[in-house]
């Protein structure tokens, strides 16, 4: 079986609900990414979510922020990031 989840969080009583489910090793691999995600990586998530005007039109304006804005989401994604940013 197999769930696509976007943007899913717990409340504090799910999370005690469900905090004796035991995972297999990749399963908590993914949870721990999506912990780190939900307090490190989902700025632009809250201020779109707020202010969807600023970003968007920094964004759709500025190629060079649209640049820099997409260095920055991709470098995570890399293997082993070539520099600390």
């Amino acid at each position: 079986m197999a769930a696509i989840v976007n943007m899913y969080f717990l409340t504090a009583e799910q999370s005690a609900a469900v905090a004796n489910i035991s995972v297999t090793a990749e399963e908590q691999a993914r949870l721990d990414q999506a912990a780190v995600w939900a307090t490190t990586g989902s700025a632009y998530a809250a201020e779109h979510g707020t202010r969807p005007s600023t970003i968007s039109l920094t964004l759709s304006t500025n190629p060079l922020a649209m640049l820099a804005w997409c260095v920055e989401f991709s470098l995570p994604l890399l293997p082993a990031a070539p520099f600390p940013y």
